[in-house]
């Protein structure tokens, strides 16, 4: 038996879960590691013990049918399995959370500090501010991937630790996403502007005069900390803030 009949097989008379709905399970699965053909590949794997055995597909049955028992009848030790793959599982995400919460607010304090060197120096500054839009993308995608319905167990072991409804995730990717399909933003560039000087890592204060913001690729207004790409206005402070909303969170959860 493939692991993924076994799962399929598991799922169905475990969970009464029907075929359309594994289908679309599996679809999206496949989906989501298209990129990984490791993952991939392991479903069409056959079903081995610890040593390495292929198991019989009349044994396979039998734990099943003895997996259905132990989750019907609360067997602890089941449940304490459960609880702690779970919880494996969890601390995973929750490791990668708190990593890459310490390099947006690196990236963050580099470019606080890069912004009072004289004379400026544009091309690390905006450097740092992608390295941190980056990061902070990131936390967001992390965030919102633990606490989603596709594991309804690891979502709802999440939202008993961690209360994120207040947090703007949404916004926490849009600059990220803007710097990740530039490829987008250059087009739209030249079609807007096609003929004129490239005006790009500009920097601008109060006293700056001549600079068109929307006629910028990317221009930084470097007293209030707000990168302008195309004319669309992102806050750095309040993303800095999002991702000090969310190691607050992470440091005081339950």
């Amino acid at each position: 038996m493939k692991a993924e009949d076994f799962f399929r097989l598991a799922l169905e008379r475990i969970f009464d879960i029907d075929k359309s709905t594994l289908d679309k399970y599996f679809k999206d699965f496949k989906r989501d590691f298209k990129t990984q053909p490791n993952v991939l590949n392991s479903l069409q794997a056959d079903v081995i013990d610890r040593n390495g055995n292929v198991i019989d597909s009349y044994i396979i049955n039998q734990d099943i049918e003895k997996l259905k028992y132990d989750i019907l009848s609360s067997n602890p030790e089941y449940i304490k399995y459960l609880f702690e793959s779970v919880d494996s599982w969890l601390n995973l995400f929750v490791h990668e959370i708190q990593l890459q919460l310490d390099f947006a607010k690196e990236s963050f304090n580099e470019y606080l500090s890069l912004k009072y060197n004289i004379p400026l120096n544009s091309k690390k500054i905006f450097k740092e501010i992608h390295h941190f839009s980056i990061h902070v993308g990131i936390i967001s995608r992390l965030v919102d991937k633990a606490k989603t319905p596709t594991n309804s167990m690891r979502s709802l072991v999440f939202s008993m630790i961690i209360d994120d409804t207040d947090i703007d995730l949404f916004s926490m990717r849009k600059l990220r996403n803007h710097l990740e399909h530039f490829e987008e933003r250059l087009d739209a560039w030249h079609y807007l502007n096609g003929g004129k000087p490239i005006l790009d890592l500009n920097i601008f204060c109060s006293t700056t005069k001549g600079i068109v913001i929307n006629e910028c690729l990317r221009v930084l207004d470097i007293e209030n900390d707000n990168i302008y790409i195309l004319g669309e206005k992102f806050e750095l402070n309040y993303l800095a803030n999002l991702v000090d909303q969310i190691d607050i969170l992470f440091k005081n959860r339950r």
